[in-house]
């Protein structure tokens, strides 16, 4: 009686410890799955912001290349008279 009364026991603390280490797993499995998502997102958006690079530098430029346009045509030029 006592020796099957133990053997339950330990049974019952056996299947508890693999119940966790299952709990354990699977949480770290979708942590896992988690990160990798990320890691995947954040790598798309490099992606995306490296080709959008160069066209945002050539927009810039454009966009300054205007402003210098419209300040130099409202700027008289010097017609060499002084006062």
């Amino acid at each position: 009686m006592e020796r099957e009364r133990r053997a339950d026991v330990r049974e019952s603390r056996l299947f508890d410890q693999f119940r966790d280490y299952l709990d354990t797993t699977r949480s770290d499995l979708k942590d896992t799955a988690l990160v990798r998502e990320t890691a995947a997102r954040l790598e798309l958006q490099l992606k995306h912001s490296e080709e959008k690079a160069p066209a945002a530098a050539a927009a810039a430029a454009t966009a300054a290349a205007e402003r210098y346009m419209v300040v130099h045509d409202l700027i008289k030029p010097f017609s060499g008279t002084a006062i």
